[in-house]
Parts: structure tokens; C-alpha cells; sequence
């Protein structure tokens, strides 16, 4: 391949390397005194290696391709494959041009042994380059695989790439107009003219996407009182009265895989795929050399926008013996709602406890999905939402059921949003619960004006609606002044603590408690009010003067200067004081009447003489003043 010039040595100092080259291509060589060797005018590929052989106890899989120009002139390789699907050659398929002084293309060969039957595999690699004429190249490669290390089961394929598939079953249509106002879309997806769809104008251009299921379907475009196809899709039919249609054929989430048995014998084979995948197929058996051809599904609401990966594995006698990945590009045309679940059933719930409807929305779009949840009942609220694409958000509405009678309760909520599919049609989820409350008697007690020890209770008698039975548990975060005893499964008493109130005036005590039941979630409120009115207890000095007298009665007049009842305990005259004595008198409807008495018979000699001062002490229910001091006074005569 070589051929030799008579040019000066001076200008070409390489011979050694292209005695070397033609050595090992085995190109015919002339060797004459004063010359040297230079390439010929053609570009020529010299490849190492010829051959690839690979015995049975290398353990060598991967090699690499070496291609130079040998010659003048552009080598250009246009493509290198290989003739069996267990040869991979790691060759981005672009064109590849060579010069003579260009480094040599390295091309990686693996060899999938495991995918090979027992016994001598022969392929070959061809490697395709453009020259004068096409030329191909054939590097012959062999693999010997004993038995005990031979495959019995083969895929057509160990990857299957979806491409790009919209993960909502969307369509985009587009139709672009300069004059056009008004475009509509109809098909027999739509029933023809009778649900023809408008389509959104955004410029010349004017767009709609819908969901379609795998299949074929005509369509066309209207402008006024005519139809017009797709520009953009070739495929045209006539039908009868509606014209010329476009034709779209959709097969977006289905491939095929063979699986092949190259064992000497008839084989069961199990096909174990991952979750976002379906199988027509997952048991079957294959005779020796039979192979069958299964369809592979994708499953599209469970696809994510961007790279989704799966895999299906391949077993025999519980063995794994091949394994195929898959993989699908998830694309969108803008927000897309999936919600769940369809239907919300609470079941049954009780009040008291917290209960919210939970509802989950999944943009599965690639923008920002806006909303508002409509409600037409007061024991929801109007919520507004957004996430953003490719996000899910669990979205509880609380149930505000404190004022709602025990029984089944049924609604309709209504999701708007700026879905891209269904633009704003309403998604309406139905809601439905049956409520158990516990009835409460009475649930407000008011215990009026109060005076300070004044006997208060209560008792509060409970059920639940639904007749079960129930064990009241003691209520937690009382005030002090409230006392709690359970007096029974379904009844329990409540009282003032007046040993835990202090006060200096008048006061409205008011607080809410809550009741409940050991065996259920059930919570009821009691509401408490009442306003404690003080007395306060007055009593004026008393001066019995002088004068000549023995003895001598004088009235203690007691007054309530303040609201609540004024309760006297106790009177108390210390032992030493025994010259003053009290009587009181009962009157009807009327604060009784007290009157004191000195006697100067019982005052000792030595102070008959000197001014006298006594005190009586008025033990009441005053919170102010619980002891009052009364001074009394007696001069000498």
C-alpha cells in the first residue's frame, strides 16, 4: 500500500516508522539504494488490532481499537458497529477525520460475556470509511465460553430508552396563523364539531394540550366556517364529510424486548420489573432456541419530570440471569394537578378531637401550579395554594365541627387552578364523615352573684350519641378556684374552692373546661362564669362616756359596706374583759340587733379609777378585714 519516491532523505526522516507501518498492514514494500518511503496520495486506515480472541479462561473483557491515516489525504470514519449485540463499542456515532499526523482514534471495545451461550462465538466489528469509494473493515472477534459460565437466558437489549414522553399523556397542538382571531380544535377525539376545543392565542401562534391515550386519531384545525390540517404533520387522510384530517398516531409508552433462550433446554423464566413499569407478560416458559417478544409499559403517573429509570430483571430457577434498564425523559407543556385521593372519607370522627380532610396535589407540570379550594359549607374554609413544579404538598383542611350536631355530614370541595390540561375546569372531591359528640348537661353553668364561702356546685351529667359507653377522665389545667370530683362513668360534680381566692374587691371569675373520655377522642366543653361580690364588715368605736352609774347598755351597731353577704363567724370578749358583755337580738328580714353591755362591778379596784379601753374581736367572711377589732371605751365616773 506504500510506494517509494526518489526524493532527498533530507526531506523525509521517518522511514524507520513506515517500514514498521508496512510491515505490520503486510503492504508490499520496494527497497532501492537513495530512497525513502512516504505514504501514498490516498488516506489510508491502518487498525490494531486485526482480531480479537478471546479463550475461555481470559478474563479480560474490555479492549480498545486503534485507527490511524496511513496514507495522504482526510480519513474519514463515518461509523463503526459490530454485527452481535454482546460486542459494545463505545462510539458516539459523529464522524471522525483523520490525517496523517493526527493520534490515533482509540474506540472502546466491551465483550458481554455473560450474555453468551456455551461453546465459540463469532462476530464481527465493521468499521465504515469514506475514501475515494466506501470502504468497510471487518475485525473478526471470537469468544469461547465454557459451560459452567454460559448464559441460558438473553435480552434483545440490557437498555431500553423511552426518549422523551409527557408524563401527563399530553398533546401539544399548535397551529399559526397571522389573521386569525379565533382558532378551534376538534377531532374525533372531541367528538368532532360538537366539543371542539378553543385554543389559546399567544401571538401568531395559537396552542392547546390535551391528554390523549396511546392510539391513532384525526384532527383539524378551524378558522372561521373552515378546516384546515396540521402543516406539521405530513399524514393526511380524507373522511367523508369532514375532508381532509391530519392523522396523529401515538405509541409513546410502549417498546418491545425478546427474550431468547439459549440454554440446551427448556427454561421458566420470571420477569421482575420495578414499580413504574408494566409487563404484558411476567411468567412463561421457553424451549431450547425459542425466543418471545414481550411490551414493555411505561407507567406515566408515576413518572417524574426529567430522567425516570427503571429496570426489569430476569430470573430462572430463582436466579438472576439478565437485567434491562429503562429509561424515559419526562416532559410537560406547564402545570399539570394530580390530586388525591378522588374521595375523602373521615369515617367516623369525634368531636372535640382535631379532624382535618387531607388532600394531596402533585404538580406534575414543569411551572408553578396556582389554585383556590371552593367550599360551600361553614365547617370548611376557602384555602388558596401554590407549588411549584415537579413538588407535592399534602394540603389539610381542618373541619371545624364544635358546632355541629352528632350525624353524617356529606360535601362537595371544588379545586380551581391553572392546570394546563384542564385549564379551569373544576375538580369537585367529595368529603364525607360521620360525627359522635358527647352531649354535655348543662354545658354552661352561671352561678350568678357569689358571696365569699358561699356553698357552690354543680353537677354535670354526660353521654355519647351514639349510646356507647364511655369513663370520664379528670379535666387538666383547672383554675385553683375550681374543684373537680368524678362522681360516677358519666357524671361528675364541680365546685368553688373559696380557700383559694383572695380578693380586695368585687370580681367576675369565668373559665372554660374541658371533658373527656378515657375510651375515645372525645372533648366537650363546659363553660363557667359567675361574679363574687365582697362584703366588707364596719363597726363603729364605742364610748360609754363617765358617769355615776353601775351599769350601763349601749347598741354595737355592725353595717356591710360592701356587695356580697357579710357573714359573722364569730364575736369574741377575752376572759379579761369580763366586764363587757354582748346580747343580740333575732329580727326578721332584718340584720339582728347587738347590744353591749358594761358592767363596772367587774372591773378591778385598780382601774376604776383610770380610763378603761376594751376590744371585741368580729371574726367574718370579710377577705379584707377577716378579724375586726372594736374598740370600746369607758372613763371614770
Amino acid at each position: 500500500m506504500f510506494r517509494f519516491g526518489n526524493k532527498a532523505k533530507e526531506k523525509h526522516k521517518t522511514i524507520d516508522k513506515y517500514l514498521e507501518i508496512s510491515d505490520r498492514i503486510n503492504a508490499p514494500i520496494l527497497i532501492e539504494d537513495d530512497t525513502i518511503i512516504e505514504p501514498i496520495d490516498k488516506p489510508f486506515a491502518f487498525i490494531q488490532p486485526q482480531f480479537i480472541e478471546i479463550e475461555q479462561f481470559d478474563d479480560t473483557d474490555e479492549f480498545t481499537l486503534q485507527i490511524s491515516n496511513a496514507g495522504n489525504g482526510l480519513l474519514i470514519i463515518s461509523d463503526i458497529s459490530a454485527d452481535v449485540q454482546w460486542i459494545k463499542i463505545g462510539y458516539d456515532g459523529d464522524k471522525k477525520v483523520l490525517e496523517y499526523s493526527d493520534k490515533p482514534l482509540s474506540i472502546k471495545i466491551d465483550i458481554e460475556r455473560e450474555r453468551l451461550p456455551a461453546g465459540e462465538n463469532i462476530g464481527n466489528i465493521t468499521i465504515h470509511a469514506i475514501q475515494d469509494d466506501k470502504i468497510t473493515y471487518q475485525i473478526p472477534v471470537t469468544v469461547n465460553i465454557p459451560k459452567d459460565e454460559s448464559a441460558t437466558i438473553i435480552a434483545s437489549t440490557n437498555f431500553l430508552d423511552f426518549g422523551s414522553v409527557t408524563i401527563n399523556k399530553e398533546v401539544e397542538f399548535v397551529f399559526v396563523s397571522e389573521i386569525a382571531e379565533t382558532v378551534y380544535l376538534q377531532g374525533d377525539f372531541t367528538n368532532w364539531e360538537l366539543g371542539r376545543i378553543p385554543m389559546k392565542k399567544e401571538g401568531n401562534k395559537f396552542r392547546v394540550v390535551i391528554p390523549l391515550e396511546d392510539g391513532e386519531y384525526l384532527y383539524q384545525f378551524c378558522v372561521g366556517d373552515r378546516e384546515f390540517t396540521d402543516p406539521n404533520n405530513q399524514q393526511k387522510v380524507i373522511l367523508g364529510e369532514h375532508g381532509s384530517c391530519s392523522k396523529l398516531n401515538l405509541n409513546r409508552y410502549t417498546l418491545p424486548l425478546i427474550i431468547a433462550n439459549v440454554a440446551p433446554k427448556s427454561q421458566k423464566i420470571k420477569l421482575i420489573p420495578s414499580e413504574n413499569i408494566n409487563l404484558s407478560e411476567y411468567e412463561f416458559t421457553l424451549g431450547k432456541g425459542e425466543k418471545r417478544q414481550i411490551d414493555v409499559f411505561l407507567i406515566p403517573y408515576l413518572m417524574q419530570i426529567g430522567t425516570n429509570q427503571g429496570q426489569i430483571v430476569i430470573e430462572t430457577r430463582s436466579r438472576q440471569v439478565d437485567k434491562v434498564q429503562i429509561q424515559a425523559k419526562g416532559i410537560a407543556y406547564g402545570p399539570v394537578s394530580i390530586i388525591s385521593p378522588p374521595k375523602v372519607s373521615l369515617g367516623t370522627v369525634y368531636r372535640g378531637s382535631e379532624i382535618s380532610a387531607l388532600l394531596k396535589i402533585k404538580n406534575n407540570g414543569n411551572e408553578i401550579l396556582i389554585g383556590n379550594i371552593v367550599v360551600d359549607v361553614p365547617w370548611l374554609k376557602p384555602m388558596k395554594f401554590e407549588i411549584p413544579a415537579g413538588a407535592e404538598a399534602d394540603i389539610a383542611m381542618p373541619v371545624f365541627a364544635e358546632n355541629l350536631e352528632a350525624g353524617q355530614y356529606k360535601t362537595l370541595i371544588s379545586i380551581i387552578s391553572n392546570d394546563v390540561i384542564y385549564g379551569k375546569d373544576i375538580s369537585n372531591i367529595p368529603i364525607e364523615f360521620q360525627l359522635v359528640s358527647m352531649e354535655v348537661e348543662p354545658k354552661e353553668i352561671d352561678f350568678g352573684n357569689m358571696w365569699i364561702g358561699e356553698p357552690k356546685g354543680q353537677n354535670i351529667w354526660v353521654r355519647r350519641s351514639d349510646g356507647a359507653k364511655m369513663e370520664l377522665s379528670m379535666p387538666s389545667e383547672l383554675p385553683s378556684w375550681l374543684s373537680v370530683n368524678i362522681t360516677g362513668r358519666q357524671t361528675m360534680n364541680i365546685s368553688i374552692d373559696w380557700d383559694k381566692i383572695y380578693l380586695d374587691s368585687d370580681r367576675d371569675i369565668e373559665t372554660t373546661i374541658y371533658i373527656t373520655d378515657r375510651k375515645s377522642p372525645l372533648r366537650e366543653s363546659v363553660h363557667i362564669r359567675g361574679r363574687i361580690q365582697i362584703p366588707h364588715i364596719a363597726v363603729d368605736e364605742i364610748d360609754f362616756g363617765n358617769g355615776d352609774w353601775k351599769k350601763k347598755t349601749l347598741p354595737m351597731s355592725i353595717k356591710n359596706m360592701g356587695n356580697g353577704k357579710l357573714v359573722l363567724y364569730k364575736i369574741e370578749i377575752s376572759e379579761d374583759q369580763r366586764w363587757m358583755s354582748l346580747q343580740y337580738k333575732k329580727r326578721k328580714k332584718r340584720p339582728p340587733e347587738f347590744m353591749l353591755t358594761v358592767n363596772r362591778r367587774f372591773i378591778p379596784k385598780n382601774q376604776q379609777d383610770i380610763p378603761l379601753t376594751g376590744v371585741i374581736k368580729i371574726y367574718s367572711n370579710d377577705p379584707i378585714e377577716p378579724i375586726l377589732n372594736v374598740f370600746v371605751t369607758l372613763k371614770p365616773r
